[in-house]
């Protein structure tokens, strides 16, 4: 997550700041897919592929690696 967008949930109070630290060194889940949107759009919504790209980017699987090692 953009910090200035960080900083505008924890100064609403919409954000503790625990989950504020987490999403500064850890990232959001779903803010991958927007990240990959606006680097590599998706052409078309072709969903074999849109499935794909979440599995392998999905931030809970490497929270879960993090927790193991």
């Amino acid at each position: 997550m953009r910090p200035e967008r960080i900083t505008r949930l924890s100064t609403r109070g919409l954000l503790t700041e625990e989950q504020a630290q987490k999403f500064a060194h850890e990232g959001a889940i779903g803010s991958h897919l927007e990240n990959l949107q606006r680097k590599g759009g998706f052409k078309g919504f072709n969903q074999k592929s849109v499935s794909v790209i979440i599995e392998l980017t999905d931030p809970r699987k490497q929270d879960a690696v993090h927790k193991s090692a």
